[in-house]
């Protein structure tokens, strides 16, 4: 049964008063109240945010036959909720924090049974300043964010799934990311041009009072590349806790090599010179593998030299016909402390090519298996090779 009745409130309580099923605008930092009397009849009150924040809803009622919605212009649903409020007897509070972008919203109550639905309704708003800007929702859409400035402050609304930006490398090298959030659960991902993921994190757990930071050093080849902060899903309409603000800088450190890519098989190898410079190479976290043509005119013996800044890499070297020579795993180079590896081998005459290979570590986010290396080759004996420019 919906027997229920709403206990008396003094006048100085009320500050508007609403009629059923007209649409009307409610005011931020005000309270209305209304009684709907018809079955499946309905109050809809129109709310309008100048900026981007936080909506305190605050409802009063003595009946819990009622259903309530909030929806943005266009018509998609925000939040819908059935609360458990109050009996007969007593009246019971329901509030509900929601963070919207700036924009037009109807909040909607909806009366589901014959007796009359006595209510307070209250809204109150907390703006949140970001310079992120809407729609960036995909990469059509992605805002720019520059390197090694000042970081974005950006924010995942109840009604905003998604900011994406773009980043551009104009030469090969480590950026860093660093993201400090204020949202429960978060998701982060970095994109290729081609839509090839990079990486993808959950960063979690961030309040409000207690921000979550994480950070990320990731090696890129030359490129676009688009960075988007995604709502976790937590398959719960109503719930807030994956919504909130977050800052996301990146800094951006070149590396001038001279591989030329592409050099990842025996069809593209870079030539390496005997008694050349060294070639600076790197490995990305989108580039496994670069491969490097030798000619040896006659049989004699090569030394191999590389000094490696990447943890853990392979290198192999094969012959034309590709028998493999050998195959080993140069460990704990690091930027700071350069791991240094030389190898003789005795060969006959012919080509050959030495691969330098990404070491999988298991692990999708790590840099530690990508990074700078070069590498030389020294022969006694052999006659002179052209030297072959590299752009």
């Amino acid at each position: 049964p919906c027997e229920h009745s709403f206990p008396t409130r003094r006048s100085s309580d009320l500050t508007n008063i609403a009629h059923a099923s007209i649409t009307q605008t409610l005011v931020l930092g005000t309270t209305v109240t209304s009684d709907i009397i018809s079955s499946n009849d309905q109050d809809i009150y129109k709310i309008v945010l100048p900026t981007s924040g936080k909506l305190d809803i605050k409802m009063i009622s003595s009946n819990y036959k009622v259903n309530l919605n909030l929806k943005d212009a266009s018509g998609k649903q925000v939040l819908s909720y059935y609360p458990g409020l109050g009996n007969s007897n007593t009246s019971t509070t329901w509030s509900q924090p929601v963070d919207l972008d700036a924009g037009t919203y109807y909040f909607t109550v909806i009366k589901y049974c014959s007796d009359t639905v006595n209510y307070s309704l209250g809204v109150n708003f907390t703006g949140v300043y970001t310079n992120d800007v809407e729609p960036n929702n995909s990469p059509i859409t992605a805002q720019p964010l520059n390197f090694n400035s000042t970081p974005l402050i950006g924010y995942i609304s109840s009604n905003d799934d998604q900011d994406t930006y773009k980043i551009v490398l104009p030469i090969a090298g480590r950026i860093d990311i660093k993201m400090i959030s204020s949202i429960y659960g978060v998701n982060l991902n970095l994109n290729d041009i081609d839509g090839k993921q990079v990486f993808s994190n959950y960063v979690g757990v961030g309040y409000e009072q207690s921000p979550k930071t994480w950070t990320q050093l990731v090696d890129l080849e030359a490129g676009t590349y688009y960075l988007s902060v995604l709502k976790q899903n937590t398959g719960l309409l109503n719930n807030n806790s994956n919504t909130g603000k977050y800052s996301l800088g990146v800094n951006y450190t070149p590396v001038y090599n001279n591989d030329v890519e592409p050099n990842n098989g025996t069809l593209t190898a870079q030539p390496l010179n005997l008694n050349s410079n060294p070639i600076i190479g790197y490995i990305a976290c989108n580039d496994d593998q670069n491969t490097y043509k030798i000619v040896l005119p006659i049989a004699g013996k090569i030394d191999l030299k590389m000094i490696s800044s990447i943890y853990e890499v392979n290198v192999n070297l094969t012959d034309n016909d590709g028998n493999q020579i050998f195959s080993l795993r140069p460990r704990y180079g690091s930027d700071e402390t350069p791991k240094t590896w030389s190898l003789p081998v005795y060969l006959k005459s012919g080509t050959y090519y030495f691969s330098v290979l990404k070491q999988n570590l298991g692990l999708l986010n790590t840099h530690l298996n990508t990074g700078k290396y070069t590498l030389a080759v020294t022969a006694d004996g052999q006659p002179t090779q052209p030297s072959i420019p590299v752009s």
